[in-house]
């Protein structure tokens, strides 16, 4: 099926385990659809761990926002590096809806993570 929807500015954040990042602008269909998302992340997560599969995650923004993020599934059982900076976003969210929650106890990010700063992920 054909993208009918408007594209809008997005910025894209990579975060590395590193702890380097990169952040890129461009325009981006308001609900993108799988097939897109993949061809854009994909190559990204690969570059840490060919055949990386995407999984999303839910994150809040600074602005409190609810935004998408994508990583690998399977980062922590290939042994991936674990990404301070994308669990810290990955556990806000968490905390934000039940501040009793140990945010030890939640999982990790483990490789590369991609933060869009919008939800894409219908």
């Amino acid at each position: 099926m054909p993208d009918t929807t408007t594209d809008s500015p997005i910025v894209m954040h990579i975060l590395r385990a590193d702890g380097s990042m990169s952040f890129h602008m461009f325009e981006w269909p308001e609900e993108p659809g799988y097939d897109r998302i993949d061809a854009l992340i994909k190559p990204i997560l690969d570059e840490d761990r060919s055949g990386a599969e995407i999984e999303h995650v839910t994150y809040l923004g600074d602005d409190g926002e609810r935004a998408d993020m994508f990583v690998d599934e399977m980062g922590a059982l290939a042994h991936l590096p674990r990404n301070e900076l994308a669990t810290h976003f990955y556990r806000r969210a968490a905390l934000a809806a039940d501040p009793r929650l140990d945010p030890e106890q939640l999982p990790a990010i483990y490789g590369t993570a991609c933060l869009f700063s919008r939800r894409v992920w219908f």
